[in-house]
């Protein structure tokens, strides 16, 4: 590490006075942005400043950063509410463990509120209600519908990375003939889904999971376990990423055997890429840093504590501030270099969502008298289990994400400017891909323990 600090140290100085009249053509042009509300800069004192996820050396610790009070960060082409990044902090909130010894999570909230964006456009009265409240942030189905297809249709058309987003229904064509006219256009419409009326038997949960499997560039090759004869149906959502970086880590600056403090007090080997980045994340309790990927269109997050604050405890208090991820990644960009390390990891997790949707707020979808009246004509479906897999593996070249979610309904007939700092992220941290255009978290994960991974 001491030997990659120096190398960047001398190679950031001849950078540093070659970059010197663009900084300053830079620094004004941040100056103007900010004046339009376009983008808040904080600048860091004169003094050198050290810092690393073990201990704060700042110089200047007991001088904090000075900030001008900003409002919530005005974006251009910015299309999705602040009440929509929170409703995605939420969800992945209400999966973080309690407990040290639990997996590391790793969610997709993207994937699980477009699944329910098709189901939604099924439900009518309070059920309705409860989904646009809780699981939407407040916005209305109709404005969901516009931001799901606003983004599938970004995604889609991405040039520098590559995005698949899909969408499919599947109908049990023994408890039904199809779906309600009139439902079956918008999925189609708007969601781009497929629909397939099968009877359903032993080899559904195949068909489904080779899908899921194609559809996701074979990082998720099995979403389901078994598809019960007497289902009625399922939506199922799948997104596949692969982006490069703008700018690669060096593969001869990654350290093999660097030790990663995990959540429950023991360590583990990983092998820590580094870089120098232009600038980095820094509030009162955290300190991070964004890496774009080729065009920049996304961007790579990573975030942890100041002190020894968990994954979720980062997130609630997050939630409590009355902020979102969003919100502190575009609001607290410091504009100084940064030495920065992060951990390659491969990461696959699955969850049952059931339960942390009713942490929600969100019941009246999983009772029997659910009002999801508008899918099929003479059947009153309600939800059985929501199922959600994901995939995450990061290296020197860039990242590889994949997620899929499965609803699976019943019908309603039975219960159921200074020296550049360093940023190490070797203790837990937060993570995720970030959508510039709608400044919304695609991905968001946490690592807590590489135990099991060495």
């Amino acid at each position: 590490m001491k030997k990659f600090i120096t190398y960047c140290r001398q190679k950031g100085t001849k950078k540093m006075r070659k970059k010197s009249l663009l900084l300053n053509a830079m620094l004004i042009s941040a100056l103007l942005a900010s004046s339009c509300g376009s983008k808040t800069i904080t600048r860091t004192s004169k003094e050198p400043t050290t810092i690393t996820s073990e201990q704060n050396t700042n110089r200047n610790a007991n001088k904090p950063i000075q900030t001008k009070p900003t409002k919530i960060r005005e974006v251009k082409n910015a299309f999705a509410p602040k009440s929509m990044a929170s409703s995605f902090d939420n969800l992945f909130l209400n999966t973080l463990p309690d407990k040290a010894g639990s997996d590391n999570v790793l969610i997709s909230p993207f994937s699980v509120i477009m699944d329910f964006g098709m189901l939604e456009n099924g439900a009518e009265g309070g059920t309705l209600e409860e989904l646009e409240k809780y699981l939407n942030g407040g916005m209305p189905l109709s404005e969901l519908n516009k931001l799901m297809e606003t983004m599938r249709t970004s995604m889609m058309n991405s040039k520098d990375v590559d995005w698949n987003v899909a969408n499919a229904i599947w109908l049990n064509k023994n408890k039904t003939s199809g779906l309600n006219k009139d439902y079956q256009k918008l999925v189609k419409n708007i969601y781009n889904s497929e629909v397939n009326l099968v009877p359903y038997s032993n080899e559904t949960v195949d068909e489904i999971n080779e899908w899921v499997n194609k559809e996701t560039s074979g990082m998720i090759p099995k979403l389901l376990n078994n598809v019960n004869p007497t289902d009625f149906m399922h939506l199922i959502n799948a997104i596949a990423f692969k982006g490069d970086w703008d700018e690669e880590f060096e593969k001869d600056n990654t350290e093999k055997n660097t030790i990663f403090n995990n959540l429950d007090g023991t360590t583990s080997k990983v092998d820590m890429m580094h870089c120098e980045l232009d600038s980095y994340i820094k509030t009162d309790d955290l300190l991070g840093f964004t890496k774009d990927f080729k065009g920049g269109k996304y961007k790579f997050f990573a975030l942890q504590a100041n002190d020894n604050l968990t994954p979720k405890e980062i997130i609630e208090k997050t939630k409590k501030d009355g902020t979102s991820i969003s919100d502190i990644i575009s609001q607290n960009t410091v504009d100084a270099p940064a030495y920065i390390g992060l951990p390659k990891f491969n990461i696959d997790f699955g969850i049952k969502l059931n339960e942390s949707l009713n942490n929600m707020g969100i019941y009246k979808s999983f009772l029997p008298r659910a009002e999801f009246t508008k899918i099929c004509d003479g059947n009153d479906p309600y939800i059985n289990e929501v199922v959600h897999k994901t995939h995450f593996e990061i290296s020197e070249t860039g990242v590889k994400a994949a997620a899929a979610t499965s609803i699976s309904l019943y019908e309603n007939v039975v219960i159921a400017d200074s020296t550049p700092i360093t940023i190490t992220m070797n203790k837990p941290f937060v993570y995720g891909i970030l959508d510039e255009e709608s400044k919304l978290p695609v991905f968001i994960g946490e690592m807590h323990t590489f135990a099991g991974q060495e």
